[in-house]
């Protein structure tokens, strides 16, 4: 009987591919344990700017500008996508590169969670935006599945929309 010779490229693949699936179920064990996982906090940015009219751009939801309409913005263009912000004790989360149709628009922005308590909600703290900082306004909310808000940066140079969920949000489709 002779001996099957398989590609050493077919077994590299297999190698690479077993590990996956314990991974999956230790991340939903992790999830389990930890409630955090299942209620992360998602940030977008949002800049007070008309939309392009054409490219690629991510969507600014229906409940942000309705918002920050209330607030007396009436155009609204969003600079990133869900992003999942770090949870308190991890290194802060990259939220926004700076960069606006190419160009420079302010500083690299960064979020992350200070503070997750059952009663005062959760705390999110910014840093960049500018290079003195970003002074944030309303980014606390209810650390519940489905709570949302808009954080204000530096008294309306741009907001920041929060949103707790289950889901990874940044897979939202750009329009």
């Amino acid at each position: 009987m002779k001996a099957k010779i398989i590609p050493l490229p077919a077994i590299l693949m297999l190698a690479v591919a077993i590990p996956v699936f314990p991974a999956a179920a230790a991340n939903v064990e992790e999830t389990k344990k930890n409630p955090t996982k299942a209620t992360a906090v998602y940030a977008k940015v949002i800049l007070p700017q008309k939309q392009p009219a054409t490219g690629k751009h991510p969507t600014v939801e229906s409940w942000i500008r309705k918002e920050l309409a209330k607030r007396g913005k009436k155009q609204s263009r969003a600079v990133t996508s869900w992003v999942r912000l770090s949870e308190k004790g991890d290194e802060s989360t990259a939220i926004w590169d700076g960069v606006l149709d190419g160009k420079g628009w302010g500083c690299p922005a960064d979020g992350w969670i200070v503070e997750r308590d059952p009663k005062k909600g959760a705390k999110v703290e910014f840093s960049g935006f500018t290079p003195f900082g970003a002074e944030a306004k309303g980014a606390t909310l209810n650390a519940k599945t489905g709570s949302r808000t808009i954080a204000v940066i530096n008294d309306g140079m741009a907001y920041v929309a929060l949103h707790v969920g289950k889901r990874d949000l940044s897979k939202t489709p750009a329009k």
